[in-house]
């Protein structure tokens, strides 16, 4: 799991409009790859908000899985495009729980 510290607020000294790592910029997802040994196009993202979909989608993920607490439920099927698939969750907790589902959906 990767992870960032930057808010869009200064928070504790982590304020940071457009730093490379906060979605939906490329920079997390690049890094957690390249120290992984990641290949995108079989990777799936969970997220709390369609952002975090619009960055897996630009870096070339097969998918996402996003909770619809953070977005109106109705902006994450939104994101959809050819080769990128989406799953709606109630929660997080829902949103994890699919990861068999998800490895399924890759292995097609």
């Amino acid at each position: 799991m990767f992870a960032r510290g930057y808010h869009e607020a200064d928070a504790g000294g982590l304020g940071a409009r457009d730093h490379p790592w906060r979605k939906p910029n490329l920079g997390m997802l690049l890094a957690a790859a390249q120290r992984l040994g990641l290949h995108l196009a079989k990777s799936w993202i969970v997220g709390d908000r369609s952002a975090d979909l619009v960055a897996g989608r630009a870096a070339g993920l097969a998918g996402g899985t996003v909770n619809v607490s953070g977005d109106p439920p109705h902006v994450a099927p939104s994101v959809k495009a050819p080769g990128f698939r989406v799953r709606v969750a109630a929660d997080l907790r829902e949103a994890v729980g699919t990861a068999d589902t998800i490895r399924r959906l890759l292995a097609c």
